[in-house]
């Protein structure tokens, strides 16, 4: 009876799951959610579909954070409460709602352009104040630089890679033997 609801969504935008709780007739009880961020507090009633399944239906969080949630199964002749799922989510702005200058890149990309301008001599003040393990790069060999940019190249092309797949476009694999 496992309730999946998605980790992130956009904060003003729709979103819903169709839920069956085979041990909860819809004829009989209600489900409700109430999501719960700092003062914010969104009560949703799920709707009862003729299938016995219920529709929960979010037109949107409203503000930017970590929600926590609560779902709650109501017996209307009973009266009976059952908790039957709780979780976080994460409310997020959307595409267009980032402000100007918002910067883009993920961590692993940020780490990886601050390791290259710095063994290319060309690190800005931030650049060179960028922590790997609790030391600036300014501080770390140039031997250590070229381990780490090693280390963040494949965990980038990981993540283009994991993009790639999510987006249902193929990735190609380079098969390498030593000899």
């Amino acid at each position: 009876m496992a309730i999946e609801l998605p980790q992130k969504v956009v904060s003003d935008e729709w979103f819903s799951r169709n839920i069956s709780l085979n041990e909860f007739n819809s004829a009989e009880n209600s489900l409700t959610f109430e999501f719960v961020r700092l003062e914010d507090n969104l009560i949703v009633e799920c709707t009862t579909m003729a299938d016995g399944s219920f529709l929960l239906e979010v037109e949107g969080l409203g503000e930017v954070g970590h929600y926590s949630y609560q779902a709650k199964i109501v017996n209307a002749l009973s009266g009976k409460v059952s908790y039957v799922a709780t979780g976080r989510i994460e409310s997020t702005v959307g595409f267009g709602g980032q402000v100007e200058g918002h910067d883009t890149r993920s961590h692993v990309k940020k780490v990886l352009d601050a390791l290259k301008a710095m063994i290319e001599n060309k690190a800005s003040k931030d650049q060179i104040y960028y922590m790997i393990e609790g030391r600036a790069l300014s501080r770390i060999p140039p031997e250590d630089l070229l381990n780490w940019l090693g280390v963040y190249q494949k965990k980038y092309t990981d993540e283009l890679n994991a993009e790639k797949r999510a987006n249902g476009k193929k990735v190609d694999k380079i098969l390498v033997e030593f000899i």
